[in-house]
């Protein structure tokens, strides 16, 4: 019998054993919630921290209020955290009653205060629930009202880096495997680059990033190398735009090069527009992507996005 979200539960899995493996037992809960957005970034695994959901009434399906997990994963899971001694029974009762009156189907409760890391698997089906077929509108793959934040290292480069330079122009006949781009970022004019970036990390620019010739595979490649986004102080137009459509966030930070450095640690709040340096506690006004663009972006890209509005099933 195959599980719900069988390879993605085994990544959080995973994740989570690191995290315990990195941390041990003994911190405080917001230690282990910051050590596991650092994972899953690395992983490159969407994720959302303290997103409102909807809690649903069985009787009528009407909206009676909301709860905010700890993280939801791909829109897929919801997580809950803990650092206690062992997990009472109350806790993982609570987690079933949230997936009963919600719209989300599985569930992990986390505890890694205990002598050994405990992932307790909760699962209620949406099948079984007589109210989740009277919703007119079911959950967006993201809410563009909540918070929804990327935390990354730095990777820093200057003004003026063009599309030639992300994605020589020899490489521009391989078109269909995406993973394969992703090995050629930067290759010819910085090599190190593939040497010392790592998936997670966020690439910070100066002005006019992206400019150049209008080749997708720029933002491509970045995608799928593992960029988790670009931020920039300017952004060329039509990479700017490309990078939308294929769902890797760029954001428009006037003077962020001098309140930045390379290997600083950041936090992006894409809904508000905030950029935290996590090594100086700085705060950097960006501009705030648009609700339709955000949108697309918490999509996975334009296509998912259109998708998912003309309620097309992905293959």
């Amino acid at each position: 019998m195959t599980l719900l979200y069988e390879e993605l539960s085994y990544k959080v899995r995973g994740c989570a054993i690191d995290v315990r493996k990195n941390y041990g037992p003994g911190h405080k809960e917001v230690i282990y919630q910051r050590a596991l957005a650092e994972e899953l970034n690395a992983t490159n695994i969407d994720f959302r921290q303290e997103q409102a959901i909807k809690v649903f009434s069985p009787r009528s399906g009407r909206v009676v209020g909301t709860y905010r997990p700890d993280f939801i994963i791909e829109d897929k899971i919801i997580v809950e955290l803990k650092s206690l001694i062992q997990i009472p029974k109350e806790m993982v009762n609570q987690l079933y009653s949230y997936l009963r009156n919600s719209e989300y189907e599985l569930g992990f409760l986390i505890n890694f205060g205990g002598q050994r890391l405990t992932i307790k698997r909760v699962v209620h089906s949406n099948n079984r629930k007589a109210w989740f077929k009277r919703i007119s509108t079911p959950r967006q793959s993201a809410s563009v009202s909540a918070s929804i934040r990327i935390i990354g290292k730095v990777y820093k480069f200057g003004d003026n880096i063009n599309t030639d330079v992300i994605y020589p122009g020899k490489y521009l006949s391989i078109t269909a495997d995406r993973e394969e781009m992703a090995k050629h970022c930067f290759e010819a004019v910085h090599p190190e680059f593939l040497k010392n970036a790592k998936p997670g990390n966020i690439i910070v620019g100066g002005k006019n990033f992206g400019c150049g010739s209008s080749r997708e595979q720029a933002a491509t490649c970045l995608k799928y190398f593992g960029i988790r986004a670009v931020v920039a102080e300017t952004f060329a137009r039509i990479f700017y735009r490309n990078a939308i459509n294929l769902g890797l966030p760029v954001i428009i930070a006037p003077g962020i090069t001098q309140h930045v450095e390379h290997d600083n640690d950041i936090e992006i709040d894409l809904q508000t527009g905030i950029i935290k340096n996590m090594q100086t506690n700085e705060i950097i006004k960006a501009k705030r992507l648009p609700d339709f663009i955000l949108e697309i972006v918490t999509s996975n890209g334009l296509i998912p996005y259109l998708k998912k509005k003309l309620g097309i099933q992905s293959n």
